[in-house]
């Protein structure tokens, strides 16, 4: 992993980040099983981490909604 990426398998966390203004860089499709979301590894993606695995986040559903649909999009599509 290089030292400025942040990786990761949750679709769910991805949809939030990008919902939060985090960008992926690439997804990494060489598992054909498992698709990686790939961040910039910033202090605030940590931060957002910890609050969603203890439900302390709030976002807007509808953007939410549409950047998972824009990701399975990315997924199924690239």
């Amino acid at each position: 992993m290089k030292q400025n990426e942040y990786k990761i398998t949750d679709l769910n966390l991805a949809s939030i980040l990008t919902t939060l203004g985090h960008t992926i860089k690439r997804l990494d499709k060489e598992n054909s099983r498992r698709v990686i979301f790939v961040f910039e590894d910033e202090l605030e993606i940590q931060n957002v981490i910890g609050n969603y695995w203890s439900g302390a986040l709030s976002v807007d559903p509808r953007k939410l909604f549409d950047n998972q649909k824009m990701l399975k999009s990315r997924i199924y599509n690239e």
